[in-house]
C-alpha cells in the first residue's frame, strides 16, 4: 500500500511537481474510503546527462528535507512513498526503489501492492527478511524484466496489485521508465479499483504516471489505457 510516480521528460520543474505531488499524495490519502497515511519511508532514482543517482530513506517523504538530485537534459525518474504491509517495519533497506543489474541493463524498481512472499522466496531461493517487493524485483531480474512483469501477476494476493515503476538503463546506451497497472479482485464488495488505479498525464515537458490520489490535488491523469509494462515515453 503505496504511492507511486514516475517521469520521463526535459523538464526539472516537472520533476519537483512530481515530488510535491507524492508528498501531498503521502499524507492524504482518501481513495479507499478513509484516510491513509504513506509514512514509512521514501525513496526515487533518477538518471540525466550527469549519470544515475538514487535516495531511500525510512523517513515520510513529508517529514524529510532532502533536496532532489541535480540532472541536466533528459530526465528518466521513479518515486516511491511506502507505507509498510502487515508485518513489515519502517526500514531503509525496505524502502523503494530497489537498484539491480542484469549484463545489458542497470535497473530501478518500484512497487504498489501486495505479493505472495513465500512463494516468490521458493522462485528465487532468497532467505532471510526481504520484503515482497524486494523479493518480486530478484525473480524480474533473474527471468528478465518483460516475462517477470507478466508473471508476477500469479502471485499478487486477493484484493491488492502489482504496480509497477521499472527504469531501465541500458549499458549500450538510451533508458526507459515502464509503468504496469495491475488490479486483482477478489469478488468480493471491497473494490479498490480507484486506489490501485495508475494514471497518466502530458506534463509541460514530458510524460508522467502517477497514483490516483495525484489527481485530488492539482494533477488530472488519466487512464493508461493500455494492459501491460509499457513504456512511459509511448503513452
Amino acid at each position: 500500500m503505496c504511492r507511486i510516480a514516475g517521469y520521463v521528460g526535459d523538464s526539472r520543474e516537472d520533476l519537483e511537481k512530481l515530488v510535491d505531488g507524492l508528498r501531498w499524495a503521502s499524507r492524504n490519502d482518501t481513495t479507499s474510503g478513509k484516510l491513509v497515511v504513506h509514512g514509512d519511508g521514501w525513496g526515487y532514482a533518477v538518471y540525466s546527462d550527469l549519470g544515475r543517482f538514487s535516495y531511500r530513506t525510512q523517513k515520510a517523504i513529508f517529514e524529510d528535507k532532502m533536496d532532489l538530485h541535480e540532472t541536466r537534459g533528459k530526465i528518466y525518474a521513479i518515486l516511491h512513498a511506502r507505507k509498510a504491509s502487515p508485518g513489515y517495519k519502517a526500514e531503509e533497506k525496505s524502502s523503494h526503489p530497489f537498484f539491480g543489474e542484469t549484463k545489458d541493463s542497470f535497473v530501478y524498481f518500484a512497487h504498489n501492492g501486495s505479493l505472495d512472499d513465500e512463494v516468490l522466496r521458493r522462485l528465487t531461493g532468497l532467505d532471510g527478511d526481504a520484503i515482497d517487493s524486494e523479493l518480486a524485483f530478484r525473480y524480474m531480474l533473474q527471468i528478465g524484466i518483460f516475462p517477470a512483469a507478466s508473471e508476477l501477476e500469479k502471485y499478487v494476493k486477493p484484493n491488492s496489485a502489482l504496480n509497477l515503476l521499472v527504469l531501465e538503463m541500458r549499458k549500450g546506451g538510451g533508458a526507459e521508465v515502464y509503468v504496469k497497472n495491475y488490479y486483482a479482485k477478489d469478488g468480493t464488495d471491497r473494490d479498490m479499483t480507484k486506489y490501485y488505479q495508475i494514471l497518466r498525464q502530458d506534463m509541460d515537458g514530458g510524460k508522467a504516471a502517477f497514483s490516483s490520489t495525484f489527481n485530488d490535488s492539482h494533477f488530472k491523469g488519466k487512464s493508461l489505457g493500455r494492459d501491460g509494462l509499457i513504456p512511459l515515453s509511448q503513452l
